[in-house]
């Protein structure tokens, strides 16, 4: 099961090549509109808008820095995963997911994705084909070819921009949804998921009661102070929606009670778990975020939204950092060749390197002969980021530099003056 999780994730962004080869009948436009009937859960993701954003591969990096053995830029993450795994991220524009929540104690889950791409040229497969030395079973069913592997995951390319994946009666069910065959997925549950609009992500889904009975009585459970939220084992459907617009970040949960009643308690239970959440992490830029949260019931529903900026959320992760590691910046020079000297800037996590900066002076004459450093922005503690300006300030073999004493200046278009030391950040 393992190796055929990993090909799956592999296969998806290569297997959309294929389908320059063989196009199988017209395009289909909307991709809810392929879900088959029986799910009762359905989510669908940007995945290019996500991966592009410029704020949120920021926001990635800023967090990465609390954390000096994960990838420390969105770029490296993705590299990381596509080295792993055989699939570029950068290939996929939408996802929508499905799933039939009532499988997941059955130990048969049904679900399946349908993907949107844009990958050029068939050899992605065929190298993926060659590097992982696999042999696909194909089976033929109206008219669509069906790769599958390891008898376990099976995957159908639509057109030239939309697969399917998942287990072979999932992939069979959306072929028919497109021929006719079979309805799509509708009622409440579509309605809920057609009504949040068209965010960076959103889902909808039905909680069967099998699954909101296991909610427990308490949260965190078996602790001593903890919050009761039993009302919420009473939901039978959920929303969810996260979005960014400009420098705003929105969250909304949308929780459908059985009954009025249950929605009213919710809503205490909510309020409970913020005041919980202030309890035990008191940090200010949380409780900023905490209280920016509004809970709002209106019959049988209760609606949780948070509108939150790209700041807020920057202070939020610089204070969960500062209360996992000690963060310094260390600037020293050391003698080279002689009359020469490089000067270097260079920022810890305890005592792992994150992240650092070189201006060589090979001769002595004062003008920098080469520079090293990361060519990733944001990594450096927040007040610190005009390190990269300076950086991208400094040209080889035109930028001067000079030290006197404890004194660094460095000289282009802009002067930048740095004093020898090791600093402390918070």
């Amino acid at each position: 099961m393992k190796r055929a999780a990993l090909l799956l994730v592999a296969f998806l962004a290569l297997s959309a090549s294929v389908a320059t080869v063989g196009c199988q009948k017209s395009s289909i436009s909307t991709e809810t509109l392929l879900v088959p009937g029986r799910a009762d859960g359905v989510a669908k993701v940007k995945v290019a808008e996500i991966l592009n954003d410029e704020d949120i591969a920021d926001l990635y990096a800023r967090y990465a820095v609390t954390d000096p053995y994960a990838p420390q830029t969105l770029r490296l993450a993705l590299d990381e995963f596509k080295e792993e795994t055989g699939i570029d991220l950068r290939y996929f524009d939408e996802a929508v997911v499905f799933g039939d929540l009532s499988t997941l104690e059955t130990g048969t889950l049904y679900c399946g994705a349908i993907v949107e791409c844009n990958i050029p040229a068939k050899y992605f497969f065929e190298a993926f084909c060659q590097l992982t030395d696999t042999d696909f079973e194909t089976e033929k069913y109206d008219g669509y070819k069906i790769y599958t592997l390891d008898g376990e995951v099976s995957i159908v390319f639509l057109n030239k921009e939309l697969i399917a994946i998942g287990p072979q009666n999932a992939v069979k069910d959306v072929i028919d949804v497109g021929l006719g065959k079979a309805k799509p997925i509708s009622g409440e549950l579509y309605e809920l998921y057609a009504a949040l609009g068209n965010p960076l992500y959103k889902g909808a889904c039905k909680v069967p009661w099998a699954i909101g009975k296991e909610i427990p009585p308490d949260w965190p459970p078996d602790e001593e102070r903890s919050v009761d939220v039993r009302p919420l084992r009473d939901v039978g459907m959920v929303g969810v929606v996260l979005d960014k617009n400009g420098s705003a970040m929105n969250a909304q949960i949308q929780l459908h009670f059985r009954s009025s009643a249950s929605a009213i308690d919710t809503s205490e239970c909510i309020k409970n778990l913020k005041a919980w959440t202030r309890y035990i992490m008191p940090l200010a830029e949380l409780t900023n975020i905490v209280d920016a949260i509004h809970v709002v019931v209106y019959d049988s529903r209760v609606s949780v939204e948070l509108d939150v900026t790209l700041s807020e959320i920057k202070d939020l992760i610089g204070a969960l950092g500062r209360g996992n590691h000690l963060q310094t910046i260390e600037i020293t020079t050391e003698s080279v060749n002689v009359s020469g000297l490089v000067a270097r800037i260079e920022y810890h996590q305890d005592t792992e390197l994150v992240n650092f900066i070189h201006f060589i002076d090979e001769n002595g004459d004062g003008v920098i002969d080469g520079k090293a450093g990361d060519s990733e922005k944001g990594l450096w503690p927040e007040g610190w980021e005009w390190f990269d300006n300076m950086y991208n300030d400094v040209t080889e073999g035109y930028s001067t530099i000079a030290v006197v004493g404890e004194r660094i200046t460095i000289q282009n278009s802009t002067t930048y003056e740095l004093l020898l030391g090791k600093y402390e950040c918070e």
